[in-house]
């Protein structure tokens, strides 16, 4: 096959430059895509086991009082892609989750930052899902707003964040106290 007007060290030397181009794009774009989850990534966080289907997460907080397992749970509701977050302590005898335990291990940052990594997890694998979330106290849904709230810039890079008030959802905002927490992975 000939090209009209171009020599073939012409052709290869535009195709090694389209080549170079290819993969500098590729190297951008892994850069880019590193720097939005930066922030996330380098918040200290637990090792997680998790089953196959993404379903159940299991990790140790570790700290002054000792190593504590800890589960989070994404069950299925009665609506469809609606999955509920249960998060605890893991009841060494039953192996459930005990969401009533104060644990008070010093790692609250720590265990926030892991409980994300796992809705991150489950998200990749369930791209429609919407994870539903509530304190079993109100204190616990204080905590989780306040965590929520710290890192509501990164997160809704990546979530549709909702707060129910009042047994109405609303688009999540600082400084307003809701019941509980609506979350949906963007697809872009």
């Amino acid at each position: 096959m000939s090209y009209t007007g171009i020599t073939s060290n012409q052709f290869r030397e535009d195709l090694l430059r389209l080549y170079r181009l290819k993969a500098f794009l590729y190297i951008y774009i892994l850069l880019l895509v590193f720097i939005k989850y930066a922030s996330i990534i380098k918040l200290e966080r637990y090792e997680l086991k998790a089953e196959k289907s993404l379903m159940v997460f299991e990790f140790i907080s570790e700290g002054p009082k000792g190593k504590i397992p800890k589960l989070v749970q994404f069950g299925e509701t009665n609506l469809k892609d609606l999955y509920n977050l249960a998060f605890g302590d893991k009841d060494l005898t039953t192996g459930e989750i005990n969401d009533s335990v104060v644990s008070n291990n010093n790692d609250s940052d720590k265990v926030l930052a892991t409980v994300v990594a796992t809705v991150y997890a489950f998200t990749d694998k369930h791209p429609d899902a919407w994870v539903y979330a509530t304190g079993s106290t109100k204190s616990r849904t204080r905590l989780y707003r306040m965590g929520l709230t710290k890192y509501l810039s990164e997160i809704e890079e990546d979530f549709d964040l909702y707060g129910q008030k009042k047994g109405e959802w609303e688009s999540f905002e600082k400084g307003i106290e809701y019941e509980a927490f609506l979350a949906q992975r963007k697809n872009d």
